[in-house]
């Protein structure tokens, strides 16, 4: 029978690197624009305006202008415009955190990303989701970052479940809903809804002793499904979770069997999150649940069979050891991430944290550690409290001691506070038959 584990907030892991702000995408002294219009006359005007004005309006109003331009531009005819307008405002919400700018044009941002979705083709849809995580990163912890969520919903579910859209198209739309759900909705009923439009997508993976072949595409779309599902399992409470692992952990079989690599680790790791949650529940009743697993988690942590290509072998390997490690050995998972040049830390104590990190780094890329450093909502669900003044000032001075136990105090405080609100929350959510 496993030991008893620690009563501790739960999350999902993905496979994504974090990227770094010092080698920024989205350069302030350059055009945003210079590859979104199809006409070189344009970029070459652009640029010249651009150097006019330059001297009269401050770098921040620059970059401003650079974004309303983009805006702007993600309207006009040209497809290939219209998808690169949307890949700038992305590239420019990486770099900085904005939520009044944001806000004050959220309006205009939900439809740029409702007409990309609707009337795009695969590259724009894609760029069209990735958007919509950033505008609900920039609004952070404002309440109109719901509206958004609840603006995009329908739309996203519709051609997440629309076979005719194409599966890369899909994929970063399941990527996206789940991901503005968690960051973005308080309304703790609609994750279930989400994660059955999710399994609605993945469960096509489930063998049913009758195995189908799919395409590469398929299989990353149903890889995002389920990530997407995983994430947002983090916050159900434990009673749910045992719930869900009573009745899915016979489809879980099917799913590590995959011919995927990515579908297989992506099932581990939602095994792992559900574990993780229903010992919480009933530890014996959940550890029996997963036990017959373990010599299938073994020979995949273990896998040297040739056909599978070498790095295929080394993630599946190493991920599979780290989940076995847990389930089998007791082994509390811990990883400890460095920050702003070492200067802050962020400690993830659970899979579920895992996830929730590797998820939002995914989508975020190299703007996760600029949003670490400045955006409350991404600082709130690493607990890591409020950004650093001496930080936001660009100052390379250290704090003084006073100042880091103050700053520890009220972390600590705000951690105990926040989890007591999150199980009083989490116990009150609702899951469909």
């Amino acid at each position: 029978m496993p030991k008893k584990k620690s009563n501790k907030y739960s999350g999902k892991t993905g496979r994504a690197e974090m990227g770094s702000d010092d080698e920024s995408v989205f350069n302030d002294n350059a055009s945003l624009m210079s590859n979104v219009s199809d006409g070189s006359q344009y970029k070459d005007e652009f640029a010249h305006n651009e150097d006019a004005t330059g001297d009269d309006l401050t770098q921040d109003e620059v970059f401003e202008e650079k974004l309303r331009e983009a805006m702007d531009m993600a309207t006009q005819k040209s497809a290939n415009g219209r998808t690169n307008a949307l890949k700038a405002l992305c590239t420019g919400f990486f770099k900085r955190y904005l939520p009044d700018f944001v806000d004050d044009r959220r309006v205009t941002l939900t439809d740029i990303v409702d007409k990309a979705v609707k009337k795009g083709k695969a590259d724009e849809k894609v760029a069209a989701a990735n958007l919509a995580v950033m505008i609900c990163v920039e609004l952070g912890t404002s309440t109109v970052a719901e509206e958004v969520f609840k603006d995009l919903k329908p739309l996203f579910t519709t051609q997440i479940l629309d076979n005719s859209v194409s599966s890369k198209a899909r994929a970063a739309l399941a990527s996206a809903l789940g991901a503005i759900c968690f960051l973005s909705s308080s309304d703790l009923n609609e994750f279930p809804q989400v994660m059955d439009t999710m399994e609605t997508v993945f469960k096509a993976s489930y063998n049913n002793n009758e195995p189908t072949k799919h395409t590469e595409d398929i299989l990353s779309l149903h890889e995002a499904a389920l990530s997407s599902w995983t994430l947002l399992l983090t916050l159900l409470p434990p009673s749910k979770a045992f719930k869900l692992l009573e009745s899915h952990v016979t489809r879980f079989g099917d799913l590590l069997a995959s011919t995927d690599v990515d579908l297989r680790i992506a099932t581990g790791e939602a095994l792992v999150v559900l574990y993780e949650s229903a010992v919480e529940f009933n530890e014996d009743e959940a550890f029996s649940l997963v036990e017959g697993f373990l010599p299938e988690l073994k020979q995949l942590a273990t896998d040297s069979q040739k056909f599978r290509s070498k790095k295929d072998r080394k993630e599946q390997k190493s991920s599979f050891r780290d989940i076995l490690k847990y389930i089998e050995d007791n082994d509390e998972f811990y990883e400890k991430i460095s920050i702003n040049s070492g200067r802050e830390t962020v400690e993830l104590l659970t899979w579920a944290q895992k996830i929730q990190y590797t998820s939002l780094c995914k989508a975020m890329g190299a703007g996760m550690s600029y949003h670490l450093k400045e955006n409350e909502l991404i600082r709130e669900v690493f607990e890591l409290g409020e950004p650093l003044p001496y930080l936001l000032d660009g100052s390379n001075l250290k704090p003084s001691k006073q100042e880091r136990n103050s700053r520890h105090q009220q972390a600590s405080k705000w951690r105990t506070q926040t989890r007591g609100k999150n199980r009083d929350k989490r116990s009150q959510a609702t899951f469909s038959n």
